[in-house]
């Protein structure tokens, strides 16, 4: 169905929030507790959660752009947040559910009896440090308790985005993003994604996030010590000499 080039940018991606995100979801109000260490989500680790790189490969066949393509400028261009920060909120639905159930179901006792083992109760102090952290009195209800923590999670989020896209310390030549950031500093959906055709959105994906064939890009693909700085990779198709790079 998608081969074919006529699905629209939004119809995929409300068939992966329909149809694939509740699978990869699934009883994460459980096992999502991993996630939350010392009351906050590690945005650094997404690379290495594999629930993520599912959600971040469906993003990059929406944008129709190779693995070549940074992760931060895929979130940056879809406007999309990480899934773990859904699956705190699970986790948060799940336990204002455990707190306010009878204090004789069998749910409240384990929940109890699990407060009471010092020595397995992180994971509740890590979700009493994350309602400390997003100011969360007891007596608020669940949606205000959720929306608020949604909220801080996305903020935060916004903020290690922003931060990674002007970061050039990982780098021997500079960020890739070098030229994405000077017209991109809003975390938003792009309007063109639901606007052009498939062939077209790729091309402008492809091109604003540096997975292009230009000579910027393919200069990177040399060995460590063969790799051309960005000024050293000349336009081979004029005489000017200049950098072949987006904006050249």
């Amino acid at each position: 169905m998608f081969k074919n080039g006529s699905v629209p940018y939004n119809t995929i991606m409300h068939l992966f929030d329909h149809r694939i995100k509740p699978i990869l979801l699934y009883g994460s109000e459980i096992w999502g507790l991993t996630l939350i260490k010392e009351g906050r989500l590690q945005f650094n680790t997404l690379k290495r959660d594999d629930i993520e790189a599912c959600h971040i490969k469906f993003c990059r066949y929406s944008l129709c752009v190779s693995k070549k393509a940074p992760n931060i400028g895929i979130y940056g261009e879809t406007g999309r947040y990480p899934l773990s920060i859904e699956i705190v909120t699970n986790i948060i639905k799940y336990w204002h559910r455990i707190v306010h159930t009878n204090e004789t179901s069998l749910l409240r006792s384990a929940y109890n009896e699990l407060q009471n083992n010092t020595r397995e109760n992180n994971s509740i102090r890590d979700i009493e440090l994350l309602m400390e952290n997003a100011n969360i009195k007891n007596n608020q209800s669940q949606f205000s308790t959720i929306n608020t923590i949604k909220g801080m999670l996305q903020s935060q989020f916004r903020e290690f985005w922003k931060t990674k896209l002007f970061d050039d310390s990982n780098t021997t030549h500079g960020n890739k993003l070098r030229s994405y950031r000077t017209y991109k500093n809003t975390f938003c959906k792009e309007e063109y994604l639901s606007i052009v055709s498939q062939s077209l959105r790729g091309n402008f994906a492809r091109l604003r996030l540096s997975a292009h064939n230009l000579h910027i890009e393919t200069g990177r693909y040399n060995s460590q010590a063969e790799r051309k700085e960005p000024e050293n990779s000349v336009c081979m198709y004029c005489d000017q000499g200049v950098c072949e790079d987006e904006f050249h």
